[in-house]
C-alpha cells in the first residue's frame, strides 16, 4: 500500500491527531514550537484529500482560530498563511456554502479585535468574495445581503459592533484591493450590489465608510476616482454617494 492509500484510509485518525496536537491545552502544555511545523503538514494534507477534505474544513477553522489568541505575530501569520492555501484548496465548496463562510468570518472578527488579525481575515475571505464575483457575480448580492442579515441580527453593545463592522469593512477593501495600487478587475461586480443595498440597509453602508480610508490610502490618485465615480452612479441619483464618507 503506497503513501497516498494509507492516507486516505487513516484520513480521520491523522486529522484528529493534528487538531490534538493544535489544541491551546496541548500547546500551553508542550509549547507551540511545532505549530509552523504542523500548519505546512495540514495543508499538504488538504492537497491530498482534495474533495474528501471539505468535511474537516469547519473543524479546522475553528481551531485555528482559537489559536489566534497568541501574541506572536509571526505565529498569527504562519496560522493565516495555512488558513488561505485550505481556502484556495477547497474554494469550490466554499462559494456553494456561503451561509457557514458568512458565520465563520463574523465570529473570527467578532472573537479577534486587533487589526492585523481582522487584516488577516479579510485578506484570507477576500479572495472567495474575488472568486465568486468572476464565478457567479449575480450571488454576489446575496452574499452582502446574508452578510449585513448576520450583522444585524445580533444585538449587541456599540463596542462590539464596531469591531465587527470593522472587520467587514476590512474584507471589503482586501478584496477591491488591485495590485500597484489600483482597484481589482472584480471591483465592480463585488461593489455595486453592496453599494444598492446600501440604499435600504444602512449597515451596508457602513461596511462601505470602514473599507473607505484603506482603500483611499491604497490607490493612487491618479486611480482613486475609479472608487469615487463608482458611487453616485450606480446609485441612480441616490444621496449616497455624496454622503457615504461623512454621514456617521
Amino acid at each position: 500500500m503506497d503513501n497516498y492509500a494509507l492516507i486516505i484510509n487513516n484520513q480521520e485518525f491523522i486529522f484528529s491527531k493534528m487538531m490534538d496536537h493544535l489544541s491551546l491545552e496541548h500547546l500551553n502544555k508542550n509549547g507551540w514550537l511545532a505549530v509552523p511545523a504542523i500548519m505546512e503538514f495540514l495543508v499538504a494534507f488538504a492537497t491530498d484529500l482534495a474533495s474528501d477534505f471539505t468535511k474537516y474544513i469547519y473543524r479546522c477553522f475553528s481551531t485555528l482560530s482559537a489559536l489566534l489568541s497568541t501574541r506572536d505575530l509571526e505565529m498569527t501569520e504562519s496560522i493565516f498563511t495555512c488558513a488561505s492555501q485550505l481556502i484556495k484548496i477547497n474554494n469550490k465548496f466554499l462559494l456553494s456554502d456561503l451561509s457557514n463562510v458568512i458565520n465563520v468570518f463574523t465570529d473570527l472578527v467578532t472573537a479577534h479585535k486587533r487589526e492585523h488579525i481582522q487584516n488577516f481575515a479579510g485578506d484570507a475571505f477576500g479572495y472567495l468574495i474575488r472568486k465568486l464575483a468572476l464565478k457567479n457575480p449575480e450571488t454576489v448580492s446575496g452574499f452582502w445581503a446574508g452578510v449585513i442579515e448576520k450583522l444585524d441580527s445580533q444585538s449587541e453593545n456599540e463596542k462590539l459592533t464596531n469591531q465587527k463592522l470593522n472587520g467587514t469593512g476590512l474584507l471589503l477593501f482586501q478584496a477591491l484591493r488591485g495590485i500597484k495600487s489600483q482597484m481589482d478587475y472584480r471591483a465592480e461586480k463585488i461593489l455595486v450590489p453592496l453599494i444598492k443595498l446600501s440604499v435600504f440597509k444602512p449597515t451596508g453602508k457602513k461596511i462601505i465608510q470602514n473599507a473607505s480610508v484603506p482603500l483611499f490610502d491604497h490607490l493612487h490618485r491618479d486611480h482613486s476616482g475609479t472608487f469615487s465615480k463608482m458611487l453616485p452612479t450606480d446609485l441612480e441619483g441616490s444621496k449616497l454617494g455624496s454622503d457615504i464618507f461623512f454621514e456617521s
